[in-house]
């Protein structure tokens, strides 16, 4: 959402006989795309070109110098970010067939996906595709546009940004600091010679990064500007099952993967009772590239604490209108404490009081193991006050790298005309006093996000060097160090056989083998696994 440069492309499939549909396409065309994720966009674009059936459509040239800093303006021209001509957006396609084109989009603000489509005198139409085979997940048309005035009235709507940003922010101060008058003035400036969406896109996020504050998000959706607040917090964008991840990875150590915090109590309850069924005695949880989400991120706490446990506060600008600084534990007292999952509840709660704590309280079964977390710089908002706490409280070890200091908590705003604003409503300060917007949560163990597995692992030995070794063969295994899982396979089998983990190692290793039959390393990987002899 934050790309300042936009390229799509349509690539050039095989040339193909010039036909009349390609030869009638130039002109200025109107762009409707509803990509994934993304909403719904009007891109103005002037098809240049119709030759040998290929066609070039570009949008308004200069509007990249227009909207974007100099400096990044030249790099992208010098990285090809930026084409010729300084558009923001330029296609390229090619007519497959009769009245039909294929090919490759790639935006750098709406993503990477084969296209197919229709192609006609005044109307084009297209899919999207995460590859060739795949199921249509987004859509686009044009027709003819032969307009000057801009699409919207984009003046008006940076004024609605400015006066909802500054209503609804955590902190009011912050609309009279320097940051925002230069954001605020920026953002009206380049609105006011904006013609399309696209534009209007691009003058926000190039100078987003000025303000200096994470969860501030401008889309064009006009299904959910039209969603109330109640459906919103408890809209789930995907099934649990596929975003929370539980497997053993060694003898008593369970592996929990979550990708995203998104309703999913129930699976982290569900990882649970297996750990507890199992009589496991240590848990990795990787939030490596988890992005945050709802008040999901609690589910763990519940399980890993034996009595109601306060993880921090949330302080909106019903708080710092009255208050310079975060709670004393004296105020914090006369604050409510929300422990439920329901995103809705949590939303009235600080719009009422202006300050809610956030915590968790004991659910069954209790896990008194050892515990890790994996983090790096994509772990962010809601991951960040689960392993900010249980690194405070020493209930586990941090492993990898800092988080990425991104922990607000933003609401949407319809600004009207479709446009929604995502408001960071709510500040968070942890339970020790911490601040983590702009500064993040430091590992125990400063370790490349890719190694953190493998080093949680050797954490593993210190206390059970068999459990330790097995998890640290599978961890090297999943890095292609086929080698050294070997090895790691064989300071495991010194105690006792490890029969999964071998076929796992070798299954792994002839796959690779199928795909790349002269990489030398797991040819001899292989040949050190045979030799292997399990006591």
């Amino acid at each position: 959402m934050r790309g300042i440069f936009i390229v799509a492309a349509l690539a050039l499939a095989p040339r193909v006989p010039r036909i009349r549909e390609a030869d009638a396409l130039a002109g200025q065309w109107r762009f409707t795309i509803s990509a994934p994720e993304r909403g719904e966009m009007v891109v103005r674009m002037r098809i240049t070109e119709a030759q040998g059936g290929a066609w070039t459509a570009a949008s308004r040239l200069g509007a990249a110098r227009a909207f974007v800093p100099w400096w990044k303006y030249q790099l992208g021209r010098l990285t090809g970010k930026v084409p010729d001509g300084g558009s923001l957006v330029v296609l390229d396609a090619h007519v497959s067939g009769p009245g039909r084109f294929r090919g490759a989009f790639r935006s750098e603000m709406i993503g990477k996906y084969t296209v197919d489509g229709t192609v006609g005198k005044d109307r084009i139409t297209g899919v999207f595709r995460r590859d060739s085979s795949g199921a249509s997940v987004g859509t686009f048309f044009a027709t003819r546009d032969a307009a000057a005035e801009p699409v919207r009235d984009y003046r008006s709507l940076a004024r609605t940004i400015a006066d909802t940003l500054v209503g609804d922010v955590f902190d009011p101060r912050l609309a009279r600091t320097e940051p925002w008058k230069t954001f605020l003035g920026a953002v009206a400036r380049d609105m006011s010679r904006a013609t399309d969406d696209l534009d209007a896109m691009a003058a926000f996020y190039s100078n987003l990064p000025g303000l200096g504050l994470s969860h501030v998000e401008l889309v064009r959706d006009p299904v959910l500007a039209r969603l109330p607040i109640d459906s919103l917090t408890s809209r789930v964008w995907g099934p649990p099952d596929s975003l929370v991840r539980f497997q053993f990875i060694g003898p008593g150590v369970g592996y929990m993967l979550v990708r995203k915090w998104d309703a999913v109590t129930s699976a982290i309850d569900r990882a649970f009772r297996r750990l507890d069924s199992a009589r496991a005695n240590a848990l990795i949880i990787d939030l490596r590239g988890n992005p945050g989400g709802d008040n999901s991120a609690g589910a763990p706490l519940a399980h890993l604490f034996r009595d109601t446990t306060y993880a921090g506060v949330l302080l909106t600008n019903k708080w710092f209108s009255v208050h310079a600084a975060p709670p004393t534990v004296a105020e914090l007292s006369g604050t409510p404490l929300v422990t439920r999952d329901e995103g809705i509840e949590i939303v009235r709660a600080i719009r009422a009081n202006g300050a809610v704590r956030a915590g968790a309280v004991p659910r069954a079964p209790y896990f008194a193991g050892k515990v890790y977390v994996l983090i790096d710089g994509r772990s962010a908002s809601a991951s960040e006050p689960i392993a900010h706490h249980l690194r405070s409280t020493g209930r586990a070890t941090l492993i990898g790298q800092r988080t990425a200091g991104a922990m607000l908590m933003h609401l949407p705003h319809d600004l009207g005309d479709g446009w929604v604003l995502l408001v960071p409503e709510a500040d968070f300060y942890a339970a020790n006093g911490a601040r983590l917007e702009g500064h993040g949560v430091m590992p125990d163990i400063v370790t490349p996000s890719r190694e953190a597995l493998v080093v949680a692992a050797r954490e593993i030995a210190k206390a059970d060097a068999h459990a330790g070794a097995v998890v640290e063969s599978i961890a090297l295994v999943s890095l292609g160090r086929w080698m050294a899982s070997v090895d790691a396979y064989r300071r495991a089998i010194t105690t006792r056989p490890e029969p999964n983990i071998r076929a796992t190692l070798e299954r792994t290793i002839k796959r690779r083998l199928g795909q790349a039959p002269d990489d030398k390393d797991a040819k001899a990987a292989l040949e050190a696994l045979t030799a292997v002899r399990d006591h």
